[in-house]
This record gives C-alpha cells, sequence and structure tokens, in this order.
C-alpha cells in the first residue's frame, strides 16, 4: 500500500477571512531509483573477504544492511521489504495533529 499525500491550500482575504480546501492524491508504489547490489563472491564464511558493488544513479541515497543468512532461519519475516516500508509510512502519515490557533 503506497502512501497518499494531503495537499492542503489556504487563503487569508483582505477582510480576514481564511479559506481553505484541501485534496488527497494516491502515490505508485515504486521507488524512482534503480540500484544494483552484487559481490565478488556469491557465499563466504566468517572472516572471509569479498567485495561489495553498489551501482545507482547519481544522488541516489542508498542504503545498505548484510544480514547472515542464519538469522532468518532463525526468525522469519524479519526482513525489511518495500511493502513493510509503505505500511509503516502510512501509518505516519496517519498520525493526527491537534492545531490550536491562540489569540496574543
Amino acid at each position: 500500500m503506497a502512501p497518499d499525500v494531503q495537499v492542503v491550500a489556504y487563503a487569508i482575504l483582505p477582510s480576514e477571512t481564511v479559506i481553505a480546501n484541501s485534496a488527497d492524491f494516491s502515490t505508485e508504489q515504486c521507488f524512482s531509483h534503480k540500484v544494483s547490489l552484487e559481490f565478488s563472491l556469491s557465499s563466504a564464511v566468517p572472516g572471509e573477504e569479498t567485495i561489495m558493488q553498489v551501482t545507482a544513479q547519481p544522488e541516489s541515497l542508498c542504503g545498505v544492511s548484510a544480514v547472515d543468512q542464519s538469522v532468518l532461519i532463525k526468525e522469519p519475516g524479519k526482513t525489511l521489504i518495500a511493502d513493510k516500508l509503505y505500511i509503516v509510512i502510512n501509518r505516519a502519515m496517519q498520525l493526527n495533529a491537534d492545531f490550536v490557533d491562540t489569540q496574543l
């Protein structure tokens, strides 16, 4: 589930009347940059040297996480995938904030 975006526009008229409206927009579930990851070895033992190569478009922000396969056997489902990331983003977007207009 991709996050939704809410745009709010308002204007204060010369009469000091405030008019406002909002519109909700759905976004696509995709990442805009394609990233590839390659290792020099298909598998390695602890302490063995390997080379990791990350390729992406210029100005891309890439995060890398390496997990030993034995951890995945002990705790299946603990990996971060795009669907889980979008769920977290959606929850954060649905948090309500109270706005109070106080007179000075």
